[in-house]
């Protein structure tokens, strides 16, 4: 006995589904996007201020007066996640 089940679409309903189907992907890729950039090991300024919830002000002064670890590339700040929670450490 074949337990086969045949469902028969016209071409609106498919382009529907497949519409449907399109934009679920698309934000799956979306929050993919946003979930691995917190596991990302180098940050500019913008994220390590996201990071350790601190204004951009506050970010500047660590820097400054308590040497956050940072390091330039091609005149980019840039922040190692590993680095910087040693530092906290620290404190």
């Amino acid at each position: 006995m074949n337990n086969t089940l045949e469902i028969v679409l016209g071409n609106e309903q498919l382009e529907k589904i497949q519409a449907q189907v399109s934009s679920l992907i698309l934000l799956e890729i979306e929050k993919a996007k946003r979930e691995n950039s917190v596991f990302q090991r180098y940050m500019n300024k913008q994220e390590t201020c996201k990071y350790l919830n601190i204004s951009y002000n506050t970010l500047e002064k660590w820097m400054k007066n308590y040497e956050l670890p940072h390091f330039k590339i091609n005149g980019c700040c840039r922040f190692d996640k590993f680095a910087i929670d040693k530092w906290v450490g620290t404190l």
